[in-house]
């Protein structure tokens, strides 16, 4: 008999109170339902021992809820899991953590499918932000939503004419569960480039086109800035962007020859290697599942797993180099080519000869074919 069975009140209550609670709590209590059982917890809490509560919470509320989140279904059933679940964290707190990773794993399974349109997901999520480790927090984004994000700013039309919001909005809806950083990297890889290049041409119109309105194009401009957040605008890289937009238009109003944003073919390979890349990484994420790695940025898990993806599509290998690096990146082994991720840039690169040039995947697996040709004739 331990000291709580010892105890004059456990005793007391143990009949009519404890016994009966625990078998109401073991077969007619719905875990789905937490009010009743937190009412008791709440009414009693003056009387029951500690720990005889304490008993009771991690004996039997805890293994019901741990069931009840094995049979738990995202897509199917239609009271969002944390109605339930959260309300028991001041009673249970860090005990609840061994249930996060099989809720994680059915959320990335469940989101295989999803396209930023559907704001569900987003209601799904954002409550499990502050529940979720920062780390898991990142992983889950990662594998699941930053690059269908970044994907749906790849579909993205700029057109001053006729602009359609919806791609941006789906984004930019996800700011509150996005850190800042990561969103300003989103944009700076995703939309910035072709809203620059089209702002670009939009300036540079020559005739027989009409001269740009130059009303018009800061209308435009204040348009597009009035979307972003006074945090995101703060941020270093969205204000970097919008400077340079600036400057074209200055550059502009003054008669000057307007210099284009990044004009260079390696920035434009890059900027189509992003883009396949981001493609690719949605794909890995629909035909997969399962929890994401720890460890790594955000921007570079995705870059990597996508390329593991579509390697493992190919039956190849995907390995990093052991000591080897180029420009503080890892090298790794696609195949028979070298390559390295450079999460700072969303670019992949593949070393042709001396040099290291932005690639696309698809160029990244001709090259292993022409390699294996070329090796197949010296036999």
């Amino acid at each position: 008999m331990d000291d709580d069975e010892a105890d004059p009140m456990t005793r007391l209550l143990a009949g009519p109170v404890i016994r009966p609670l625990r078998s109401a709590l073991t077969t007619r209590w719905n875990p789905t339902d937490p009010e009743p059982a937190l009412r008791f917890f709440e009414a009693w809490a003056q009387v029951l021992p500690r720990a005889t509560a304490e008993g009771l919470l991690h004996g039997v509320v805890l293994p019901r809820l741990r069931a009840a989140v094995d049979a738990w279904s995202p897509t199917a059933d239609p009271v969002p899991i944390h109605t339930w679940l959260h309300p028991w964290l001041p009673a249970l707190g860090a005990a609840m953590a061994p249930l996060w990773a099989p809720i994680r794993h059915k959320l990335t399974t469940a989101l295989a499918p999803w396209h930023p349109s559907d704001a569900s997901a987003l209601t799904l999520l954002a409550p499990w932000r502050a529940v979720f480790g920062a780390k898991d927090w990142d992983t889950l984004l990662t594998r699941s939503i930053l690059p269908k994000l970044q994907f749906a700013l790849a579909e993205l039309v700029i057109n001053p004419a006729n602009q359609v919001l919806d791609q941006v909005r789906w984004v930019l809806a996800w700011e509150p569960c996005v850190p800042a950083a990561r969103m300003a990297a989103l944009l700076e890889a995703a939309f910035f480039p072709p809203w620059l290049r089209v702002l670009h041409q939009w300036l540079s119109a020559a005739p027989p086109a009409p001269p740009p309105d130059l009303e018009e194009v800061t209308h435009w401009y204040l348009g597009w800035k009035s979307l972003f957040s006074e945090e995101l605008l703060a941020h270093e890289r969205v204000r970097r962007q919008l400077n340079v937009a600036l400057d074209m238009m200055n550059q502009a109003v003054a008669g000057e020859g307007i210099q284009p944003p990044g004009a260079s073919n390696a920035a434009a390979a890059a900027a189509g290697a992003a883009s396949e890349v981001a493609a690719a990484a949605v794909a890995a994420a629909t035909q997969g599942g399962g929890g994401g790695r720890s460890g790594g940025s955000e921007m570079e898990m995705s870059l990597r797993e996508a390329v593991e993806a579509f390697a493992a599509a190919h039956d190849l290998q995907f390995l990093p180099k052991p000591g080897r690096a180029v420009e503080g990146l890892q090298v790794y082994a696609f195949g028979t080519v070298s390559v390295t991720v450079d999460s700072g840039r969303q670019v992949l690169r593949a070393q042709v000869g001396e040099r290291w040039a932005p690639v696309g995947l698809d160029q990244l697996l001709e090259q292993h074919k022409q390699r294996l040709r070329a090796k197949s004739k010296t036999f």
